[in-house]
């Protein structure tokens, strides 16, 4: 199954268990192509509001995901994220799927252990 067509430059081919890559990618891509100017996310920083439309969120999410990639991300790898609940967390999480790998949060308190 060729997966990203879309979003890259060359197709990446991932076996056919990589279904729920696929289908965040399909869910992401419908809800932009329904309400791409839609409020997708947003957070209050130095009291002012901070938001994502849909079609700003699938553009974040691409970018991120070719970078991922791009730094090395392989199939069924993971991708582990550091930090408090923000936006930017949730668009690498989405994105580390989207490339193919998996994401799991790391909390700042987990000793070095937890985190291999």
């Amino acid at each position: 199954m060729t997966v990203l067509t879309q979003a890259f430059s060359q197709p990446i081919v991932y076996s056919v268990t990589l279904l729920t890559s696929w289908q965040v990618w399909t869910m992401l891509n419908n809800t932009v192509k329904r309400n791409p100017k839609g409020l997708a996310m947003a957070v209050k920083r130095n009291d002012e509001w901070v938001k994502w439309t849909y079609a700003e969120y699938l553009e974040d999410v691409k970018t991120v995901a070719k970078a991922f990639i791009k730094l090395g991300l392989k199939p069924y790898h993971s991708v582990n994220i550091m930090g408090f609940n923000a936006p930017e967390w949730h668009i690498s999480a989405v994105a580390g799927v989207v490339a193919g790998g998996l994401t799991a949060g790391i909390y700042t308190t987990n000793s070095e252990d937890a985190t291999r």
